[in-house]
């Protein structure tokens, strides 16, 4: 999504948690990767705007946006972002193995007996 507002082109990125929301190390990470696959790319989008917008928790029933632009935002290089990016990756890696081998090591729990209109042992029964 691009924005016109007053003849600025601001490119935005959408932070709606309502509790936290991006660090400023997850802000200056958006930012570098909005920099990376956006102005970079392309050149119409060279001096346009980045910006986050982080919603607020409801006041009276309605949220607020507050916005936070990329002036004076350090980024982080590309090379920077990819080990970014490939540690995250190792990590949950790590989690779901962990997650895995858990499962694997909890006893199953019994299940209740399911009445079946034909004894599963027996060899395939024939279609009538």
């Amino acid at each position: 999504m691009v924005l016109d507002i007053g003849g600025v082109t601001v490119v935005p990125f959408l932070d709606p948690r309502v509790s936290g929301g991006l660090t400023e190390i997850g802000m200056q990470f958006v930012f570098s990767v909005m920099d990376l696959r956006v102005r970079q790319l392309d050149v119409d989008f060279y001096d346009a705007y980045m910006a986050i917008l982080r919603l607020s928790p409801p006041i009276d029933g309605r949220r607020h946006v507050q916005p936070y632009f990329d002036t004076g935002t350090e980024l982080f290089s590309q090379d920077q972002l990819k080990a970014m990016v490939r540690e995250t990756y190792d990590i949950w890696r790590l989690v779901l193995q962990e997650r895995a081998d858990e499962r694997r090591e909890k006893p199953r729990k019994a299940t209740s007996q399911i009445e079946l209109p034909f004894d599963v042992r027996s060899p395939a029964r024939k279609a009538s």
